[in-house]
């Protein structure tokens, strides 16, 4: 067979994309959990003596609940390319106290000392002039914190022990909003909120939205995106040209003996507002049972923008509907998300805007873990072709093998990556079956190291067998 020119560059492209993929700085990561104690990057240098080119600021010095915190290189040329902060209160030590709730992109959060994204690192090593984090208290909490910064100019130059000033926090006796709140109208509208929602999907949070696959592409018709929050589990749900948003907590991937929480676009009797209600799905009868009971579900804030209905709803872990009661922290449940159109007397109408199920069964506190952003998958259906195995694995990001092709002016780029497996391969074929094939390899020789080689092959027609090229 002949090799054409075109085969031969996607060979040479393929080798390089296989093999450069294993060199990896330790630091592009972000800071492991083993390094919240010390703060003190295990790089095998010092830290740096002199005055640190960076300040950590609170967006304020007294707060019931939550602040936005900001690490900046204050200099007009001044950057960094790593960090850690972590809040801790005098008397604690070492410990991490409350949780860091809002992380943009590049971020993500650490279960210091066991307490759930009580620490901050980054996710890449792009340079940054300035990152803003939202803080918040753990419950019951009366005291004074200090957030604490180890920055990175580069791998071997970093300061450990930036400090902010003080801030002084009371959660005891704060306000707890329930029930309907007046909507809001976000100063940057719509786009930032579902900015926020998406950030952390697949990270801190688990996210479920329709369509299928709209997560990665962050264009959901409706979505859902929980995470715990210190003592209780916080649900935000967003639905385009809808009057509720409903999520769902359910024993399989349908309708019909689930509790739900709505958000409900309410415009008679208290002007134009966003409620909160518990409500049943009666088995077996179509119908939704609104209940008076609301123990257990606190609306945080909503918001009516451009006809998308949002809302941010704090459930506990012990939650009682109808006769029935859900376990958060320790029974699996599927969750369901349905928005709609219309309403009814006392209850939602029917979800033509959006339904949906989370893939699979499990506990909602491990849910924020079930899919880990890859940013291999980025861009998949955009600038890229991708297909995997199995069916439906793009939008979970799991996939047991995929690829993805590019095209970059007469080149084709081919990255591929398979779990638990010996070799990938791609097959260029006049059909859906092999045989009479160009095939494209990427093998894992000599087990225990971590050398990968790019061979072309070719699956020879009617014999079962593959000939690899030399």
């Amino acid at each position: 067979m002949t090799t054409s020119r075109h085969a031969v560059a996607a060979f040479a492209i393929l080798a390089v994309v296989c093999c450069s993929m294993l060199v990896v700085r330790g630091y592009e990561s972000g800071a492991p959990v083993l390094t919240c104690r010390t703060m003190i990057p295990g790089h095998g240098k010092p830290a740096q003596v002199s005055a640190a080119p960076y300040r950590i600021v609170p967006s304020e010095n007294v707060t019931s609940s939550r602040v936005r915190v900001t690490l900046t290189a204050p200099r007009p040329n001044d950057y960094f390319i790593g960090f850690l902060i972590e809040a801790r209160a005098p008397g604690t030590g070492e410990d991490a106290v409350g949780s860091f709730v809002q992380v943009p992109q590049d971020s993500q959060t650490l279960d210091c000392n066991e307490v759930i994204s009580s620490g901050v690192t980054h996710s890449s090593n792009t340079k940054k002039k300035s990152v803003e984090f939202d803080w918040e208290a753990p419950r019951n909490f009366d005291g004074q914190v200090n957030f604490v910064a180890t920055v990175l100019l580069d791998y071997e130059t970093f300061w450990v022990g930036i400090t902010s000033t003080p801030v002084q926090v009371s959660t005891k006796g704060g306000p707890s909003v329930s029930g309907p709140t007046e909507i809001g109208r976000s100063e940057n509208g719509l786009k930032e909120i579902e900015a926020n929602i998406y950030d952390g999907c697949g990270k801190n949070k688990n996210c479920v939205g329709a369509p299928l696959g709209c997560i990665q592409t962050m264009n959901c018709r409706a979505v859902v995106a929980l995470m715990p929050s210190n003592d209780k589990y916080q649900f935000e749900m967003m639905a385009h040209d809808s009057q509720y948003v409903a999520f769902g907590l359910s024993d399989d991937n349908k309708m019909g003996g689930d509790g739900v929480v709505e958000c409900v676009h309410e415009e008679s009797g208290r002007s134009n507002s966003v409620s909160a209600y518990k409500s049943w799905n009666v088995p077996n009868r179509k119908q939704n049972r609104r209940v008076e009971d609301l123990s257990g579900v606190s609306l945080d804030s909503a918001s009516i923008i451009d006809g998308a209905i949002y809302c941010k709803i704090f459930v506990d872990p012990i939650l009682k509907i109808e006769d029935n009661t859900y376990d958060l922290d320790n029974n699996d449940y599927f969750v369901l998300l349905a928005a709609g159109a219309s309403l009814k007397t006392f209850s939602v109408g029917y979800h033509d805007v959006a339904f949906i199920s989370s893939p699979d069964k499990r506990k909602l506190g491990q849910l924020r873990a079930a899919r880990v952003m890859d940013p291999f998958y980025d861009n998949c259906g955009q600038t890229k072709t991708c297909f995997g195995s199995p069916d439906g694995c793009l939008s979970t990001q799991d996939c047991a093998a995929v690829t993805a092709v590019k095209v970059e002016g007469t080149r084709y780029m081919f990255e591929m990556k398979a779990r638990n497996a010996a070799y990938v391969a791609v097959g260029i074929s006049d059909d859906q079956k092999m045989g009479g094939d160009s095939v494209m390899e990427c093998v894992h020789e000599n087990v225990g190291t971590n050398l990968v080689k790019a061979y072309m092959s070719w699956n020879v027609p009617n014999q079962k067998s593959n000939k690899r090229l030399t």
